[in-house]
Formats: structure tokens, sequence, C-alpha cells
């Protein structure tokens, strides 16, 4: 502010400067005498603009300095508004292989895997728990002495070991100690040039990723735990690994058949068919190695039937090996079921032809205990079964609506059977809805 006063101090000298010097150039009038003049040869108005001119810059700097003090200020704003935000923010920024949206490349990949292995390995070594004390077994059912609720005995840690909080949150601090000291000890090797052990030593990682890693150890545990704690949790998560395997092997049945090369020799030998329709996930077969039912000696006498019918020795069953019920589905007509055999035959041929080693097929048998209940989502008409329609009067079914081509029927079962179940005079078949083909494959 001083500095601004002085210069506009001497802007009005300069200006009073400049109106004396307009006077001095004026002519004297006639007659007039002018007195010897003691006034310097330089002229004061160029010392008055460089004293201006310097002014000028240091203003200009003083306007700088401003500027920068005023980003400085939002930079420490912004960092307030980052620490107000609070650690999910700036967790984001300390995870690199863990974090939610991450693409990892191939060797991203690899390190993650190694990694989570050293780490998970770290936890168990910490905690003297070398596998998991709480394992899920599908398979196995409740016992008498295993009531709804009931507490499930905890490892005991050794000397020098870690108690994990079972039954508590992962972030709890007695949990937290197990979880920062196994990253901190996976980290100090695995930054060390001189014990890092990881594949791809350019790959970058941080302390927060194995973290998280040691936090999914911790947190299956804690979840087998609970599993083994509540009747309703295990019945839940037993239906629920079920289910799942069904669906995968549903999968990978319509993979098979969907293969290209499989598509190319079935429309070969029948030209212009469409398929893509019925290849869908929900429409296959289902493959299931739990051979449930609502009392276990006969989902027993169930698997051991199985084990005799596909010959399975004593050693096989000793080792776990796995037998697959087959379990089709009652609703899926003759036509349909025709098509699916000629695929895998297809498929069959195709594997036979390839000269690649295979891991062994596990071992399918058919009990005879087709699904009865109706298809989840729309079909085309020539894929219900007439007999499972008439059965089932009061199931309302989705259809498309019209067959695909090639395949124009609006029933494949055959009139003898059509007419052998429409007499029976307790069947009273019921309309089939129609709605547009908006379904999609699950």
């Amino acid at each position: 502010m001083a500095d601004f006063q002085e210069y506009q101090a001497m802007k009005r000298h300069s200006q009073i400067q400049d109106q004396g010097t307009h006077r001095d150039n004026q002519q004297p009038n006639p007659g007039t005498t002018l007195a010897p003049s003691n006034t310097s040869a330089i002229d004061p108005s160029l010392e008055i603009a460089s004293r201006l001119d310097e002014v000028q810059k240091e203003l200009a700097s003083l306007k700088r300095r401003r500027d920068q003090e005023e980003e400085d200020d939002d930079d420490e704003e912004d960092d307030r508004r980052g620490r107000r935000r609070g650690r999910k923010g700036r967790s984001r920024n300390e995870q690199i292989l863990t974090r939610y949206d991450a693409k990892l490349s191939g060797k991203e990949r690899q390190v993650y895997k190694e990694l989570k292995a050293k780490t998970r390995l770290q936890v168990q070594e910490l905690t003297g728990i070398g596998k998991n004390p709480f394992a899920r077994k599908t398979t196995t059912l409740l016992s008498d002495e295993e009531g709804a609720d009931s507490e499930p005995s905890t490892p005991t840690p050794g000397p020098g070991q870690m108690r994990v909080a079972f039954g508590r949150p992962v972030d709890e601090p007695e949990n937290r100690k197990i979880i920062e000291r196994a990253a901190h000890l996976i980290h100090a090797q695995e930054t060390n040039q001189e014990t890092w052990t990881i594949t791809h030593k350019d790959v970058k990682f941080t302390k927060r990723d194995l973290e998280e890693f040691a936090k999914d150890t911790i947190r299956n545990w804690q979840q087998a735990y609970n599993h083994k704690k509540n009747e309703d949790k295990r019945t839940k998560r037993k239906m629920h690994v079920d289910r799942n395997r069904r669906v995968q092997r549903q999968r990978a049945l319509k993979l098979r058949r969907s293969d290209p090369e499989v598509i190319a020799m079935y429309t070969k030998k029948h030209p212009g068919t469409n398929l893509e329709p019925i290849l869908k996930t929900p429409f296959m077969t289902e493959e299931n190695s739990e051979f449930s039912a609502t009392d276990e000696e006969v989902r027993k006498q169930l698997l051991t039937k199985a084990r005799e019918d596909v010959g399975m020795t004593e050693k096989e069953i000793t080792e776990g090996i796995k037998v697959l019920e087959v379990r089709s589905l009652a609703w899926r007509s003759r036509k349909l079921r025709h098509i699916y055999e000629e695929l895998d035959a297809y498929h069959n041929k195709k594997m036979r032809l390839n000269t690649k080693k295979t891991a062994p097929a596990l071992r399918r048998v058919n009990l005879n205990r087709p699904r009865e209940g109706p298809p989840t989502i729309a079909v085309c008409p020539f894929m219900i079964s007439s007999n499972w329609h008439y059965a089932n009067p009061d199931v309302e079914l989705t259809t498309k609506k019209k067959n695909p081509h090639g395949l124009r029927e609006e029933y494949s079962t055959d009139e003898g059977e059509y007419h052998e179940a429409a007499s029976d005079p307790e069947i009273n078949a019921g309309p089939i809805s129609r709605e547009p083909d908006s379904e999609q494959d699950a």
C-alpha cells in the first residue's frame, strides 16, 4: 500500500513537471526580457519516468506474490476437504492391485495371485491356524448335538501366536494387529532385492494391497464360523452352493453344445435350422453331485446306488471322487431332447478328432428322477412336452410367438402319446400364454 501511495505522489509530481515544461516551451511575448536560467541540462522528467518504471515493476512483483499466496491457500483448502472426506478417498489412491476398478495386466494378475497366497500363509503362521478350522462341507448335515446357534470351539493360539477374534468384525483391533503384521512382513520381504520372490519385480503394489489380502483370509474364517454357529446360515449356504454348482454345469453343457464346430455339423445335416433360441442355460440338463433328498437316509441310498451303477471302487470312494446325478427337465419335448442328443454326438465326434489331452470326465448316472418344475424363462412352443403340459394344467407358461426357423411343429410329442394323455378324464388342459420374444439367456 505504501508503494502504491508513493507511486501516486510521483505521478502527480510528474504531471506538475509536465505542465511546467509545457509553459517553458511557450514562446515569450514580444518585449519581455527572459532572466538567465539556472536549470540543469538533464531533463528532470526522465528521472521521474525511470523511477515510475521501477515502481511499476515492484507492483507487478507484489501482484504475482499475492496470486501465488492465493493459489497456496486454495491447495490447502483442497487438502482439508480431502481429509474431511475421510479414509475412503485416500485408501483408493493407496491401493493398486486390489482397487475395485483395477484393470490388471497379465503380469499384475500373476503377482496378485502370488502375493495373496504368501499373505494367506503368513496369516496362518502368525495365528497357528494351518487351514480353515470351520470347513464348510455341503454334504455334511447337522448332527443331533450341534443345535441351532451353538457356539463352535475356536482354535487356541500357542506360544507367540496371535488370536483371531472370531464372531467379531474383521477390523476389530485384535484382528487388525494380525492384518497389519502380516502385511508388514510380506511387504518388507517382497520389496527387498535380497529376499523378494515374486515373478515380476517391476509390478508395483502397496502395503494396503497386502492388508486387503490378509483381510480376505480372516473374513473367510469369520464367514465359516458364522455358518457353523447358525443353523439357518448353514442351510442357506448349502442351498446356495448346490444351486451355483448346478448352474455352472448347465452353463458348461450349453457352451459345449453351442460350439461353432458342433453347430456347423448340425446345420450341414439340417440346413436352415436356427438353434440359437434353444441353446440357453436354463434349458440344459442338471448335473448334481449332492443327491439332494428330504431325508438323509434316502440321500445315502441314492448315493450308494449311483456308485454301484458306475462301478466305483472303494479306493475311489475313499479318495472322494464325485459321481454326478443327471436330472433331465420333465417339461422338455421329445424333439428338443433329440436335438440335444444329436449335438452331444457331434461334440463327442469333435473330441475324438482332437489330439490334445483333456482332463478325465466325471462319471454320470441317471436315477430317473427328472425335475418336475416348469421352465424359468420364455420357451418356444415346440419345446414343451404335450404330456407334461396336459398333466400340469394349472401351470401358466410363457412362450414366444413362434418356433424358430426349421422347427415349426407346435408340439413334438407323437400323436399316440398326445391322445393317450388327452383321454385322461382327470386332465383338463389350460391355455399357454404367448408373449413377445424378449427373454435373454441367463
